[in-house]
């Protein structure tokens, strides 16, 4: 079973679309949990070693979101694969 942190501000219809269609994707493979992470934490990219650490402590196979500004070498660092959606305003990416 994959266990996927999600990082998203889930109060705007284009991210619940985004995770509407993700969890139709999981319907069909199969065992997929989903848990929403601490987005407060994620807006600020001081935070996060406090974002990976949750990760960590519920065991996530991923991190999938919206988590601006992130230092992408900590992030790598962590081994956990982290898929970001761009917000159209960052050229940031892993």
């Amino acid at each position: 079973m994959a266990v996927i942190l999600l990082l998203s501000d889930f109060s705007r219809g284009t991210e619940r679309d985004l995770i509407y269609g993700i969890s139709k994707y999981a319907d069909n493979a199969g065992g997929w949990t989903f848990i929403q992470g601490p987005y407060h934490l994620a807006k600020n990219p001081d935070n996060a070693n406090d974002v990976l650490q949750e990760a960590s402590e519920i065991g996530a196979d991923a991190i999938f979101g919206f988590w601006p500004g992130v230092n992408t070498g900590l992030v790598k660092e962590s081994g956990i694969p982290v898929f970001l959606r761009h917000s159209g305003d960052s050229e940031e990416g892993i």
